[in-house]
């Protein structure tokens, strides 16, 4: 392991400690293990741009929002965690959100020329910092190699996708084709 992969492991594993304790309340999509899941049901839909419905807010204005009120799901946590790693100098970093799975994550590391649709293609220092995994399954797959993408997602995630109307679910498997068949809703790098 180089040194830069064990540096970017560990800024990802601290963003996500940080987001923990900065969000106490936690997510209202984790299930009932939350011990203060009553209070995310709450907190979570009434998160001010939730509630009124508004869209096309920064990274940092939801990272803000969450802060204030305590709690978030995997976007409000994913925009916690980045502006807290680009505070300190984190660099390069990549907010992404996901269409049809709707899950949101930040990329540590990733080579500016690869292709943000291809993980085997942002290299070996790049690292996946996924604090709402944590909720759900704990360190070990909230802060990893990107390279493991596929094989740590392949028994936690599967995939609904509309189709005429109805749901089909897909699930990451040992090929990434999780990866070949998502697309990206929105995505920000800083270099």
């Amino acid at each position: 392991m180089s040194e830069t992969l064990q540096t970017n492991l560990e800024w990802s594993r601290e963003a996500v400690r940080y987001v923990e304790a900065a969000l106490p309340i936690g997510a209202d999509n984790v299930g009932e293990d939350n011990p203060l899941f009553a209070q995310a049901e709450e907190c979570v839909p009434n998160l001010s741009y939730r509630a009124s419905g508004e869209k096309g807010l920064s990274v940092g204005q939801i990272a803000d929002i969450a802060l204030k009120s305590g709690c978030g799901c995997c976007g409000e946590q994913s925009a916690v965690a980045f502006q807290w790693l680009l505070q300190r100098g984190v660099r390069p970093l990549d907010w992404v959100e996901r269409g049809l799975i709707n899950h949101a994550f930040v990329v540590i590391g990733r080579k500016a020329d690869s292709f943000i649709k291809d993980h085997t293609s942002w290299g070996e220092d790049a690292v996946v910092c996924d604090p709402w995994m944590y909720d759900q399954y704990g360190m070990d797959v909230s802060a990893y190699p990107a390279c493991e993408i596929a094989t740590k997602w392949q028994d936690k995630y599967a995939v609904r996708i509309m189709k005429d109307g109805r749901a089909t679910w897909y699930e990451a498997n040992e090929d990434g084709l999780i990866w070949k068949s998502i697309f990206f809703k929105s995505h920000k790098r800083i270099d």
